[in-house]
């Protein structure tokens, strides 16, 4: 699994989000819409804005799970 930092842009239903990943090294953020679902056991509220780590799979970089809420 691959992990990367970045930025809720919007909620979707069902405990879904749209996540702009930032790119690592302090690069420009990688403009990769990809649609997450939260892994949390804690009922934490994500809203539109906050920063997260998602988890991704190598072989396919669109849907990931947060890990992590900053």
């Amino acid at each position: 699994m691959i992990y990367f930092e970045g930025v809720v842009m919007e909620t979707l239903p069902s405990v879904r989000f749209i996540v702009r990943i930032n790119r690592p090294n302090g690069l420009e953020p990688l403009e990769i819409p990809c649609i997450t679902k939260t892994s949390l056991k804690s009922r934490v509220k994500i809203i539109k804005g906050d920063s997260v780590v998602v988890e991704l799979d190598p072989n396919d970089l669109t849907q990931g799970t947060i890990v992590e809420r900053k």
